[in-house]
């Protein structure tokens, strides 16, 4: 059976825009040459056509959403591999290392005035209070440092 562009378009259903692009897309019809003129669509050879493209899409998706999944397998597997070699953590263990580490520095930091007060009382000597000085942040700096490199 031979139908217009608009007759077939009602005959499956569709609509006349989606015929004109699966017209553009080469489902078989007789056109006249001109522009805006009469398209003539067999329908035994347009079904048939529709019907490969129909499958043809499905196909594609289907394999468009397998590649998507296996490249998030993939993905997961590297992620977890990362993890088990170390070079990876997750998320909630490197916060709660930065807040350890955070606590360290504080306490280091903080702790320096209170240990040199009464070192510092006497002393009158610029050179010497520098290198009191340099002693504990020396040594806060060790501590600081010891608690980065512990897991």
């Amino acid at each position: 059976m031979t139908l217009s562009k608009g007759a077939f378009a009602r005959e499956i259903g569709f609509s006349a825009s989606a015929v004109t692009k699966w017209l553009d897309a080469g489902m078989p019809a007789e056109r006249s040459g001109n522009r805006g003129r009469m398209v003539k669509i067999d329908t035994a050879k347009a079904i048939p056509w529709l019907v490969a493209k129909v499958r043809n899409e499905r196909t594609e998706t289907a394999a468009s959403e397998r590649a998507k999944l296996d490249a998030e397998r993939r993905r997961g597997l590297i992620r977890e591999n990362d993890i088990a070699e170390g070079t990876l953590m997750p998320v909630a263990d490197a916060e709660a290392a930065a807040r350890a580490t955070a606590r360290v520095v504080i306490q280091s930091l903080d702790g320096i005035p209170g240990r040199v007060a009464a070192l510092l009382a006497d002393v009158d000597d610029p050179g010497e209070i520098a290198s009191i000085l340099r002693r504990e942040i020396r040594a806060a700096r060790a501590a600081i440092a010891g608690s980065a490199r512990r897991p």
